[in-house]
């Protein structure tokens, strides 16, 4: 006669969330193999960045490769990976707004692994005209100190339909 004991689902699935390896929890349904509150868990990204953003909008021809403004942003990178930051987008391209300021936004995410997601915003303070709220996705390098992500919008230019857009930030670490 064989006996078979069985533990309650519960205690199996606690005892595999807080299982520590090397004196460092695993499994807590994280990539950097933390637990749920980021114990544990501090991003190889972590710091100070500076960069750009720019806002491509199809108004030209080389609308893909010139943007239609460009500006210094600064962000921070806490050690959970979160990302804040702002800063400033100028109209360099020929059109009435030229020299105009649009306020950036940025807040997100980036992985231990350097998948990056952001949420990007390029606007004005009226915003009679601007950039649509943008996902923008993309990559890190811890070693080389680079961030950059790009997401497709649209562009609301007063008085005309949108137009197909989109944002790219760079950023480098200090």
């Amino acid at each position: 006669m064989r006996l078979v004991l069985l533990a309650p689902l519960s205690l199996l699935l606690a005892c595999a969330d807080s299982a520590t390896v090397d004196g460092n929890k695993h499994g807590g349904g994280r990539d950097s193999g933390g637990d749920d509150t980021g114990e544990d868990f501090s991003s190889p990204f972590t710091g100070a960045w500076t960069g750009t953003a720019g806002g491509y909008a199809q108004f030209y021809d080389d609308w893909e490769t010139a943007p239609y403004c460009e500006g210094a942003v600064t962000a921070t990178v806490a050690a959970t990976g979160a990302i804040t930051g702002s800063g400033e987008c100028e109209i360099i391209a020929e059109s009435p707004y030229q020299g105009e300021l649009f306020d950036v936004t940025l807040s997100g995410q980036v992985t231990a692994t350097g998948e990056l997601a952001l949420d990007v915003t390029i606007s004005e303070e009226t915003e009679s005209h601007g950039f649509g709220d943008t996902a923008a996705v993309g990559t890190g390098d811890a070693t080389a100190k680079t961030l950059s992500a790009e997401g497709d919008t649209m562009y609301y230019p007063t008085g005309l339909d949108a137009i197909l857009a989109f944002v790219r930030v760079e950023l480098a670490g200090s």
